[in-house]
C-alpha cells in the first residue's frame, strides 16, 4: 500500500483500504453559528440533508448528548472529543487535582492502554450507551465521586429515593 515505506517495521501487517468514491457537494451548505473546531459528529445521512446549522447534525436524544447536557446542567464544563496521549476520550472534565476522562461507547479498552505516561493525574470512566439510557443518575453519581477523588466538587444531585 505504501511502496516508499517497504522497510517500515509494520510493513508486513494487514492494512484495510476503503474507497468511498468522489466527494459530492451538498445542495446547501450547513453553516455554523460560531467558529468551533469539530473533529467528528455521529450523525445520519438524513440529518446531514436536512440540517440548517451544524448543531442540527448532533442527535439530540443520543445517550452521549443526554450525558453531555446533564453535565452542563450541573454547571460543569465538559470538553468533547479529546486525545489523552494517543487514546481518544469522548468527554473530559477538569478537577482541582487532575482530569476525568469519560468514554461513552460499547468498546472495551484494556486498563493497560489507559496507563499512559501523562504529566497530570487522570482518572477514566466508561459508560456504554445502554447504561446512560437506563440510569443516567447512577452515571452522574459515579462522575461526581470521581471528581471528588480528584479534588473537585460534588454534582448537585437529588438523593436516591
Amino acid at each position: 500500500m505504501l511502496p516508499e515505506e517497504a522497510n517500515h517495521p509494520r510493513a508486513d501487517e494487514f492494512y484495510f483500504r476503503i474507497e468511498l468514491g468522489p466527494l459530492q457537494r451538498l445542495e446547501h451548505a450547513v453553516p455554523a453559528g460560531a467558529f468551533r473546531r469539530i473533529t467528528f459528529i455521529h450523525t445520519s445521512f438524513q440529518h446531514l440533508l436536512t440540517a440548517e446549522s451544524v448543531t442540527d447534525l448532533f442527535p439530540k436524544d443520543a445517550p452521549f448528548e443526554r450525558l453531555w447536557n446533564s453535565l452542563r446542567e450541573h454547571k460543569l464544563r465538559p470538553l468533547k472529543n479529546r486525545l489523552v496521549g494517543t487514546a481518544p476520550v469522548d468527554i473530559t472534565l477538569r478537577a482541582r487535582g487532575g482530569y476525568l476522562g469519560i468514554d461513552c461507547t460499547d468498546q472495551v479498552r484494556t486498563r493497560e492502554e489507559r496507563l499512559l505516561a501523562l504529566a497530570d493525574r487522570w482518572e477514566f470512566l466508561a459508560f456504554p450507551p445502554a447504561a446512560i439510557e437506563q440510569d443516567l443518575n447512577r452515571c452522574l453519581r459515579q462522575i461526581g465521586a470521581s471528581l471528588i477523588a480528584l479534588g473537585g466538587s460534588n454534582l448537585n444531585l437529588a438523593p436516591e429515593a
